[in-house]
């Protein structure tokens, strides 16, 4: 986990995909590029939540407003993880990428899949009026 937050932090260029190189042959289909935007939405949800998280360490009396615009972040945060997810895996049926590449946009699905999972379970999700 550590290295999902810092890495993208460290080497930006690591995280985007890398295109073929050889001349002549077509740049990767739509789904396979929304793997950076998978990454930068997880560690969008992931930094959302370790500020909320330690928002309410620092102070446990913290009012309900205070907190409420980070649990109506996780929303749109999760649609969007979800979308690209969805789109990702529907691409990896279709996908001229390597076995390594299809091997990491799978571990991609799965892991946006276990964040939104654990956030829902945590009920990170629920706003109480």
């Amino acid at each position: 986990m550590t290295s999902s937050i810092l890495l993208p932090a460290i080497c930006p260029h690591c995280v985007v995909y890398r295109q073929n190189e050889t001349p002549g042959q077509a740049t990767a289909p739509a789904p396979e590029q929304a793997h950076p935007s998978a990454g930068i939405v997880r560690e969008a949800l992931l930094a959302n939540n370790a500020i909320l998280i330690v928002r309410m360490l620092v102070d446990n009396f913290r009012s309900f407003a205070e907190v409420k615009p980070h649990i109506l972040l996780n929303y749109p945060l999760a649609a969007i993880a979800a979308c690209l997810a969805v789109a990702l895996a529907v691409g990896r049926k279709k996908s001229t990428a390597s076995p390594g590449q299809r091997a990491f946009s799978l571990v991609t699905v799965l892991m946006l899949a276990a964040l939104i999972a654990l956030l829902y379970n945590w009920q990170f999700f629920v706003v109480l009026a």
